[in-house]
């Protein structure tokens, strides 16, 4: 990305334009609801070192995401999916097919969302795949 360009993104805004917004940050508006009745819409207001946004437009850019709502938006569907496999007792894990191992994903998010399962673990799989065969 250009130098420019990112300078210019890192001084875009992070909160919604003000016509989705009342005085009190929240406002029902049915455009955002697919048509079906109204919903409401509150302002998240997220302060970052220019470090992290530097990532964050990096990241953005990478994966060919646009807005930083639609990077919020993928990454909060990506966490809410990671929860409920460690709630149903599965691992979150990168697979390796020409070694036929994996890497763990360990969040502190994830860990709790596991400990919290009421059902007991399984006892956990050694680091090769189990149930995989390497390409070949």
């Amino acid at each position: 990305m250009p130098e420019n360009e990112t300078q210019e993104r890192s001084r875009m805004s992070t909160v919604a334009p003000k016509k989705f917004l009342s005085v009190r940050g929240s406002k029902k508006d049915s455009r955002l609801s697919g048509g079906g009745g109204a919903t409401t819409v509150v302002r998240i207001q997220l302060d970052f070192p220019q470090e992290k946004v530097d990532e964050l437009n990096a990241l953005m850019e990478k994966a060919g995401i646009a807005t930083r709502k639609d990077l919020f938006n993928n990454a909060l569907s990506l966490l809410a999916w990671a929860i409920k496999e460690r709630e149903d007792g599965n691992l979150i894990a990168a697979i390796n097919e020409a070694t036929d191992t994996y890497k763990e994903l360990v969040m502190h998010p994830l860990e709790t969302a596991a400990k919290k399962r009421p059902q007991e673990r399984a006892p956990a799989l050694p680091r090769k795949v189990q149930g995989r065969r390497a390409k070949g």
